[in-house]
């Protein structure tokens, strides 16, 4: 397995939908906040810890100039700010 970091801009183009990740970028005592839209003003309803792998279904550009991916761990489904996610590429 080959991993790469890719910019927000091109996965929220949907060109890194379906596919796993791992979130990164967080200090190790933190955990990604997981929005039920995908905006920060949305419900937060989950946390992720750090180097979790994570299924990205797709993801959008916000309207809030991040962007955004919905993934899913275990019973976790929402959105998190996509430049938490290193993509992994097989």
């Amino acid at each position: 397995m080959i991993s790469g970091v890719f910019s927000p801009p091109a996965m929220a183009r949907g060109e890194w939908a379906d596919t796993i990740a791992r979130v990164n970028g967080l200090e190790q005592t933190d955990q990604l906040n997981v929005w039920g839209s995908p905006t920060a003003k949305a419900e937060k309803i989950g946390q992720l810890n750090p180097k979790t792998w994570v299924w990205i279904d797709r993801c959008v550009a916000g309207d809030d100039d991040s962007d955004w991916c919905l993934v899913e761990r275990s019973q976790t489904k929402g959105w998190v700010d996509a430049r938490y996610l290193t993509i992994e590429v097989l």
